[in-house]
């Protein structure tokens, strides 16, 4: 078994449980009891293969967020359970691998792999999860219901991969991430994900995800369309509201708070410039990493960055450099 918590509290990833060091016959038991809000203590839990499990926690605000890989087995929660220990969260059990099929309360489940299934822990359930690959994670009910309709209604949905899709993708980059993103954007991070379920929610239920949902669900997508084409000459408002499906008009007054989308995209490229500039040497020209991150040369990116930033672009990059070699100067060094 592997804890590691050498990230906690610098960043959002929040350490890691395996059982592959362990004797086979302790997995399970190891994994049921290794916290009192675990999966393995909300359910009656029969694996039906060898059993074994690693999990990767990233902290997201009010979401903890379970990406685990995980042998097949059965989930049993009965009433007398949830009266005795009270919990009565939305689980959202968003799957990349693995399929499942049970009972929800009387209503039958039967969903296919990369589904989104949504359980009202206040219910019974019984269902038989295959080997599975999942981001898994609990929401308040009362932060659940003011994203969401009634949590009781939601027992037992099975979003199809299509319709989640946009959230399903979102998890995976902030898991990618989650070592190198800074612990205080976690709740920032937390909406985005409670934007795109909600989103996800009313598509499947041929409803409507409110405004501030559906409005945080599109400025997820556009932040993630701009990040793939930082550095491109691609990067036009005609090519977003293409790859986004919306009118320049609701492009501007998406961006409304950040300024404007051009204003946006070019603080996106000037910070980029600058993590760049602290990674370089003398060697990498200026106008080369203009290029690398759009700006038509050197000239037009001093002048940007020096309105940004306060100092030119090799002056950034000396004043890097110099704040490093402190830095590693008052590290302490072993006797």
């Amino acid at each position: 078994m592997v804890v590691d918590v050498s990230h906690v509290g610098a960043s959002l990833f929040g350490g890691r449980f395996a059982t592959s060091d362990l004797p086979e016959c302790d997995r399970h038991e190891a994994w049921c009891s290794r916290s009192p809000s675990t999966v393995g203590r909300l359910y009656e839990t029969r694996p039906h293969e060898p059993f074994d499990v690693a999990t990767d926690l990233v902290m997201l605000g009010p979401l903890k967020i379970h990406f685990s890989t995980i042998s097949g087995q059965s989930f049993e929660r009965t009433r007398a359970m949830a009266a005795a220990d009270g919990v009565d969260d939305l689980v959202v059990n968003v799957r990349f691998r693995g399929g499942a099929v049970g009972d929800m309360n009387g209503a039958a489940l039967d969903a296919l792999g990369e589904s989104t299934l949504l359980t009202d822990m206040a219910q019974p359930q019984h269902h038989v999860s295959e080997a599975s690959s999942t981001a898994y994670f609990h929401v308040p009910r009362a932060l659940a219901e003011r994203y969401l309709p009634s949590v009781r209604s939601l027992h037992g949905l099975a979003i199809p991969p299509s319709t989640a899709a946009l959230l399903r993708e979102h998890l995976q980059q902030i898991w990618r991430h989650a070592d190198r993103l800074p612990v205080d954007l976690g709740a920032r991070l937390a909406g985005t994900v409670m934007d795109l379920l909600a989103v996800a929610v009313a598509q499947e239920r041929g409803g409507r995800a409110t405004p501030a949902a559906v409005a945080g669900a599109a400025m997820t997508r556009a932040r993630a369309e701009i990040e793939a084409r930082l550095g491109s000459a691609t990067l036009t408002v005609a090519t977003l509201c293409r790859a986004l499906g919306m009118s320049r008009s609701a492009l501007y007054r998406l961006f409304e708070d950040e300024g404007g989308v051009h204003a946006y995209v070019t603080r996106r490229r000037l910070e980029s410039v600058a993590a760049a500039l602290s990674e370089s040497t003398e060697r990498d020209r200026i106008a080369d990493i203009a290029e690398r991150w759009g700006f038509c040369d050197a000239a037009y990116l001093g002048r940007l960055f020096r309105e940004r930033f306060g100092m030119t672009p090799s002056d950034y990059r000396a004043f890097s450099r110099s704040r490093t070699a402190t830095r590693s100067s008052e590290t302490p060094r072993a006797a």
